[in-house]
């Protein structure tokens, strides 16, 4: 077996694991009542309560976090430059916190899941302490799995498991779309153009995922032994969208991780707290403009951390590299610095705009849209990183054949 197919086995064992675990329940709940309450408008996520039912939200919420610290604490951003010992100690770092947003979450889904009259075989403190660890260390699998995707397997492991778990709702949505044109609720030019959209915002967030601005680079030349290497030119290399599908992701969880902790403590009655959630609707204008916000500052905090100017001035200098033009040292440090606040600029609006026009669709024009922003995202993502991964383990083989 080659490495290409080891990896995509490997890959599809773990990602039916995950499948596998999202339909175990979690334990003390009466599937009988859940199933009658999973009718209801209010209590739909009753039916997909499992043990994996935070999924990797928390730990793409700690991840996010750990970035945005380390942007004000300098030690902690050194740490992540150390090598395979640096990873690895973030990683622990990353896994912690994400295990406290999971149980904060954890036990504001066991204090609702107990106030459903019938729900809880047997309710009580044992039953929203065995509900919260549950959760949480069904999350904390999950993470764990989406890291031996991204080791051993092929693809970004975060991604593909989201992917997976967003395809068969949009596959569902298409199909209930499809159903009510057969009704008459959606006319055919509706749907032709709702189809139309659909294939624009995904060519249009392939586009730009594809988009880089480049800088020109020369290299001098130089001897080693008695090997002369000739001067060479290159480029730096700077996506327009640096910061990934993790704002529009994450922006959600900085408004809900706070609303579930109050809801733990307070009665979820109250008309202040009702009032939050309220707004906090898809198509609300509270969250229309609270999730913009949060994505442009989740892009620039995301892309502070990971392109420094100054590191990567640094770094070129002791490759003797040179952006034409620029002088070494702080002029180009400032170059680069201009380089990526312009791509942070274009890469933050453009997820503010992949994330609303979707949203804007369904809350002011009654659309029926099947494909949010992040979902685009992710879709465009994970075939972009398949292919880039299948062409670099392909073409040695092809190069030496």
């Amino acid at each position: 077996m080659n490495e290409l197919a080891r990896r995509i086995a490997v890959t599809i064992g773990l990602l039916l694991v995950y499948r596998l675990g999202a339909h175990i329940p979690i334990p003390g709940i009466d599937l009988t009542v859940a199933r009658g309450v999973s009718n209801t408008e209010a209590d739909g996520i009753i039916a997909r309560l499992s043990i994996l039912a935070l999924g990797l939200a928390p730990y793409v919420s700690a991840a996010v976090l750990i970035q945005v610290v380390a942007v004000v604490f300098s030690g902690l951003k050194n740490l992540e430059r150390r090598g395979e010992r640096g990873r690895r100690a973030m990683l622990r770092l990353t896994l912690a916190l994400a295990f406290v947003l999971a149980t904060i979450q954890g036990f504001g889904i066991a204090e609702a899941l107990s106030r459903i009259d019938n729900l809880v075989t047997v309710p009580g403190p044992l039953f929203i302490v065995t509900t919260t660890l549950t959760l949480a260390a069904g999350s904390l699998l999950l993470a764990w799995l989406a890291e031996l995707i991204t080791r051993y397997g092929i693809g970004n492991g975060i991604a593909l498991i989201l992917f997976i778990g967003l395809a068969g709702g949009a596959l569902s949505a298409a199909a209930s779309a499809l159903e009510l044109n057969n009704l008459g609720v959606i006319q055919p030019d509706t749907l032709l153009g709702l189809a139309a959209l659909t294939a624009g915002l995904v060519f249009s967030v392939a586009a730009v995922e594809r988009a880089r601005l480049l800088l020109p680079l020369k290299f001098a030349g130089k001897r080693l032994g008695e090997r002369e290497i000739a001067a060479q030119d290159g480029a730096l290399s700077f996506k327009v969208n640096n910061a990934g599908i993790l704002p529009a992701l994450v922006a959600p969880w900085f408004f809900y991780l706070p609303l579930s902790f109050f809801a733990s403590l307070v009665r979820a009655e109250q008309p202040w707290l009702r009032a939050l959630a309220s707004q906090m609707q898809v198509g609300q204008l509270g969250h229309i403009i609270f999730n913009t916000v949060v994505i442009v500052i989740l892009a620039f905090v995301y892309t502070a951390n990971t392109a420094d100017p100054d590191h990567i001035a640094a770094r070129l200098k002791s490759y003797d590299g040179v952006i034409l033009g620029v002088e070494p040292g702080e002029a180009t440090a400032d170059a680069i610095d201009g380089a990526v606040s312009r791509t942070t600029m274009l890469g933050a609006v453009y997820l503010a705009l992949v994330y609303l026009i979707p949203e804007l669709l369904v809350a002011y024009m009654r659309l029926p849209f099947f494909l949010g922003g992040a979902t685009a995202l992710i879709v465009v993502g994970v075939v972009l990183d398949l292919d880039a991964q299948v062409r670099g383990l392909t073409s040695p083989k092809q190069a030496g054949g």
